[in-house]
């Protein structure tokens, strides 16, 4: 299963996600937690004005949206909103 995500076109929004997929401290915790729950892969890139974050699990969907609903998976790191937007244009790996 693929999941991605695209930056949601606000100001700065491509500076904040770069900024936070290069500290390693911030997200360490999760990378940790998703390769050992199924993450198989994982990319980033600029598209366009865009940056562009896919993921492939082993996992179905609905299983990833358990880890969501029961708050394994925070969309919302800190309680600060991240300025993307699911899409189903994923990146080529």
């Amino acid at each position: 299963m693929f999941i991605s995500w695209k930056t949601d076109g606000s100001e700065g929004a491509v500076a904040i996600m770069e900024t936070r997929l290069n500290d390693l401290d911030s997200v360490r915790a999760y990378s940790e937690w998703a390769n050992a729950n199924g993450r198989t892969n994982f990319k980033w890139e600029k598209v366009g004005d865009d940056l562009v974050i896919t993921e492939e699990w082993s996992i179905s969907r609905e299983e990833y949206d358990a880890f969501v609903a029961n708050g394994t998976i925070d969309h919302t790191p800190g309680g600060v909103t991240i300025p993307m937007v699911e899409t189903t244009d994923h990146l080529s790996f």
